[in-house]
């Protein structure tokens, strides 16, 4: 069965009294927040809606586009699980996705789940970071795996961006290693 992530889930439903508040939908895994710290951060809830009513004495000078790096920021600084956070920032260096062609850079709440994925297993098991990143919404339009289907569904080629990815960036590279890392080389001194 083909399933493809709707657009839909890139945003939160909108509020529809005035007593209502955006809810974002989280981590797995994710500790509420404290309603006592405040609002800090800009927070896009859909197309045309930004939720700016700070609680702090920023809320004159956040962009939204800054609210991404700042709730990050914010954490590299200040957590105390610091090895956590070093360990989450080197996996996301490999598993790398960009605003660049694709947009949605003010989206906070999307980008700050996807980067979970690496905080949440920084010392877990890279077949589990592995899976999560694959159904990641993030990650399926980076590298062109939503929308795409097997021959059998619609008889077109799926598209194979992402798992050549996978092979050769994310896992075993394009160059065949000896055990010391050094490049296999074939009887020409060529790389295999």
């Amino acid at each position: 069965v083909k399933s493809v992530v709707p657009g839909s889930a890139f945003y939160t439903r909108l509020p529809t009294w005035s007593t209502e508040c955006f809810l974002p939908c989280g981590s797995p895994g994710e500790v509420a927040n404290d309603p006592s710290k405040g609002h800090l951060y800009s927070m896009y809830t859909s197309p045309d809606g930004v939720s700016k009513d700070f609680d702090n004495r920023f809320h004159d000078r956040m962009d939204t586009k800054l609210s991404k790096s700042a709730v990050w920021t914010a954490k590299a600084l200040h957590a105390n699980d610091q090895l956590r956070q070093r360990m989450a920032w080197a996996l996301s260096q490999i598993f790398v996705v960009s605003s660049q062609g694709f947009g949605n850079n003010e989206r906070t709440e999307m980008w700050l789940n996807y980067y979970d994925i690496f905080v949440r297993n920084a010392f877990g098991n890279f077949r589990d970071i592995l899976q999560q990143v694959t159904y990641n919404p993030l990650m399926g339009s980076y590298l062109t795996n939503t929308g795409s289907s097997s021959y059998d569904y619609n008889s077109k080629f799926p598209n194979e961006n992402y798992a050549r990815e996978i092979m050769q960036l994310f896992t075993i590279g394009i160059e065949k290693l000896n055990v010391n890392g050094s490049c296999v080389k074939d009887s020409a001194g060529e790389n295999v």
